[in-house]
């Protein structure tokens, strides 16, 4: 016989592991010592998770640390902000591991 109440608490809990499993990240490179270390695991908020907006992106500052898809690695780039400029009417963000001697391409 089948038991609705488990069966419901096993989709709950499979539901939760998945909404948490998006908000992890897990650290790669030394690029970010002493802050991250290679293998540390980060909780992260996500400007845009399945339509919902946990943070306002216009809340960024120099010094957040951000992360984000870059064209040139290919795994997600956990960095630092360290300067904003505006170009033409867009927003730039300079973005720099602590650990690096130069900017993200």
């Amino acid at each position: 016989m089948v038991d609705y109440k488990e069966l419901a608490s096993y989709a709950v809990i499979l539901i939760i592991v998945l909404i948490a499993a998006q908000h992890l990240n897990v650290v790669v490179s030394g690029s970010m010592e002493p802050v991250f270390y290679r293998g540390d695991i980060v909780v992260i908020e996500k400007a845009n998770f399945l339509g919902l907006h946990e943070f306002n992106s216009s809340d960024v500052k120099v010094g957040d640390i951000v992360v984000y898809d870059a064209a040139w690695f290919n795994q997600p780039v956990i960095h630092r902000i360290i300067d904003i400029k505006d170009i033409n009417g867009t927003t730039m963000y300079v973005i720099k591991g602590d650990n690096n001697n130069r900017t993200d391409p």
